[in-house]
């Protein structure tokens, strides 16, 4: 009778171990989370008040331009009602001596340019930006955007006398001036940033060493115990 040999039992095989990659410091982490969090918090609040900015310095041109609009159409219906091409010239002159009007056109009621900032376009017929909405009884005022002259603000009067259309009138303004205010408010915002994340940087340094030196401490103490020392003791410094 024969004896069958006893199986050897496969040996475990040991884990393979992993490369460990570069480890931060807790104070390098620390001080990573409190910069991220001053970046974030700043730029959030600049990009809402630039936002503000905006919104404010757009509705008081536009205020301001309908006001503009509104008193050329009263100055223009009687010039129109006699044929005063001079004073509806004058009138058109004297707007485009706002440095933020982009153009002023007043047409009679057939289309036929009469008065205009480009003298060129007297006596043609009104051409109006496309996609603009034709002007019917009432106000228009839209925002398009043109390759030289930016994004305007664009305001159609229509001009009635005595509830009888007499012609219309055209005033482009500029929205140049929003933009360069903004520029200048994100360049500001962007200086304000740097220097609030330089202060961050700052605290955060000593933040993060206040924070991980009573960690430091702990682990300290641990190593030594684990060396057999238990001898160790670590003052409580704070109530928290």
């Amino acid at each position: 009778m024969s004896l069958a040999a006893p199986a050897t039992a496969a040996q475990p095989t040991p884990p393979t171990p992993r490369p460990r990659g570069m480890r931060l410091p807790l104070k390098v982490k620390l001080s990573l989370v409190i910069i991220a969090l001053v970046f974030l918090t700043v730029s959030l609040v600049s990009a809402f008040l630039i936002r503000q900015e905006q919104l404010t310095l757009t509705a008081e041109m536009t205020k301001r331009g309908l006001t503009i609009a509104e008193n050329l159409s009263a100055g223009a219906k009687s010039s129109l009602l006699a044929s005063d091409e001079l004073t509806l010239n004058v009138l058109v002159k004297d707007a485009m001596k706002d440095p933020d009007v982009a153009y002023v056109a007043i047409a009679d009621e057939n289309g036929t340019v009469l008065a205009h900032s480009d003298v060129g376009e007297i006596g043609k017929p009104i051409t109006r930006p496309a996609g603009l909405e034709q002007l019917g009884s009432e106000p228009l005022v839209r925002t398009y955007k043109t390759k030289p002259k930016g994004e305007v603000i664009d305001f159609a009067m229509p001009l009635v006398f005595s509830d009888t259309p007499v012609g219309a009138l055209y005033l482009g303004f500029s929205k140049q001036a929003i933009t360069d205010a903004l520029a200048h408010a994100f360049w500001r915002a962007v200086i304000i940033t740097g220097a609030m994340v330089v202060v961050g940087v700052l605290g955060a340094i000593g933040l993060s060493n206040l924070l991980s030196r009573p960690i430091f401490r702990l682990v300290r103490g641990t190593r030594a115990i684990a060396e057999g020392d238990f001898n160790v003791g670590l003052p409580v410094t704070s109530r928290d």
